[in-house]
């Protein structure tokens, strides 16, 4: 019983890892695009 719960937990943490992994490459790749664009258009870059 106790092995099974800590197996659920197990594969709900992995799940949420590779949630916050997919969102945290996606973040990255949108500010890129924004700075790159920003640049592109001439625009002040902090």
């Amino acid at each position: 019983m106790n092995t099974a719960l800590q197996l659920q937990t197990a594969t709900g943490h992995i799940k949420e890892s590779h949630w916050s992994q997919e969102k945290r490459v996606s973040t990255l790749l949108l500010d890129r695009l924004i700075l790159n664009s920003a640049k592109r258009e001439g625009w002040e870059v902090a």
